[in-house]
């Protein structure tokens, strides 16, 4: 097929053109030397001031001390009970003054009423064809010298 053939002969020059780019700049052997070079910095600033180490020890304590401070406070237990306690009450407020039914019978109607509204004044058509006429003037007024919106 002549699209498929036209890609891949644009891919190949892509790609001959990006190896003799690289062979002229040496652009691979720079990212290369570059990356190991951060890589042994980054290695030499860490064992002059351990920060791995310190890191992890960190990390380490702050887990510990938060499972002290919830064995003492019940964090976890006390979140999930009022989640639990919300939901009930939020379920009970609903079956008494029927929330989720009226929000969903209200965007039904709001719905309704733009469609027809729409539909009484078309809006969508209007607009649809405002945007065609746009697109129009542009492409006219680009194709013979004149910025778009200028005469």
């Amino acid at each position: 097929t002549k699209p498929l053939k036209k890609t891949r002969k644009a891919v190949n020059s892509a790609k001959e053109k990006a190896k003799a780019f690289d062979e002229k700049h040496h652009v691979v052997d720079k990212s290369k030397n570059a990356a190991s070079t951060t890589k042994e910095k980054a290695k030499e600033f860490d064992e002059k001031h351990h920060v791995v180490d310190k890191t992890k020890r960190a990390a380490s304590s702050a887990k510990i001390k938060a499972q002290e401070f919830d064995e003492k406070h019940h964090v976890v237990d006390k979140t999930k009970a009022a989640a639990s306690s919300a939901k009930v009450k939020a379920h009970e407020f609903d079956e008494k003054h029927h929330v989720v039914d009226k929000s969903k019978a209200a965007a039904a109607k709001g719905y309704q009423n733009m469609k027809d509204f729409n539909e009484k004044h078309d809006i969508t058509g209007k607009a649809a064809r405002g945007f065609m006429d746009l697109t129009k003037k542009i492409q006219g007024s680009s194709g013979n010298g004149k910025t778009a919106g200028k005469s």
